[in-house]
């Protein structure tokens, strides 16, 4: 979340995940989300998540522990927005989860470095991105509201299938999708072994 709030804002051709993930880069809105994507601030954003999904062992690997409420955040992530807001006076029957809108943005941010990658030859780092996003979706998923949960699964759902278009647009072009990241992707989203193992969510 720190990173996140050092977000530039996107450009409006690519504000969410949805609008983001089908923007080509044969379009003329790319070359502002090119520049976006590749800013200091993005590049770091993608390293903090590569960092926090890099580990496949559930035991050992991080997970998303912000509490609930004000108390206790960093007062810069309350001004941004990136945190719950639980209202006043505090109950969670009024939550309202606004670092999931900080979260958006760097969905946003992960399909746009996955057309990115793959536009400069690099599918089996589209893929990579796409599974650390998915990784992220999993961590949020094991919170205990059904909007987190949500978000958490659809966000899982979305990646895999932004991989799986990665992956096809390789094999109908340049095939350049090696053998080794092919597996890597893999093996990563293998439910049984990893940390992926959706058996493990309760509701």
């Amino acid at each position: 979340l720190p990173a996140i709030a050092e977000m530039d804002n996107p450009p409006p051709a690519s504000a969410s995940p949805f609008s983001a993930a089908r923007l080509p880069e044969s379009t003329p809105g790319w070359s502002a989300a090119k520049r976006w994507a590749e800013a200091p601030a993005q590049v770091a954003a993608l390293e903090a998540l590569a960092t926090v999904t890099a580990e496949t062992n559930w035991r050992r690997s991080f997970g998303f522990g912000q509490r609930y409420g004000s108390a206790g955040i960093d007062a810069m992530l309350i001004e941004r927005n990136l945190y719950t807001d639980l209202g006043v006076p505090p109950t969670l029957g009024m939550a309202r989860f606004g670092y999931l809108d900080g979260l958006n943005r760097l969905s946003a941010l992960v399909y746009l470095e996955a057309t990115r990658r793959q536009a400069e030859g690099d599918p089996g780092g589209a893929a990579d991105v796409c599974v650390d996003l998915a990784y992220l979706g999993r961590q949020i998923a094991d919170h205990a509201f059904a909007e987190e949960a949500r978000w958490g699964l659809e966000t899982i759902a979305e990646s895999v299938e932004r991989l799986r278009v990665v992956a096809y647009e390789d094999f109908a072009d340049e095939r350049n999708l090696t053998q080794e990241a092919f597996q890597r992707a893999i093996d990563r989203l293998e439910l049984a072994r990893s940390y992926m193992d959706l058996s493990r969510l309760t509701f």
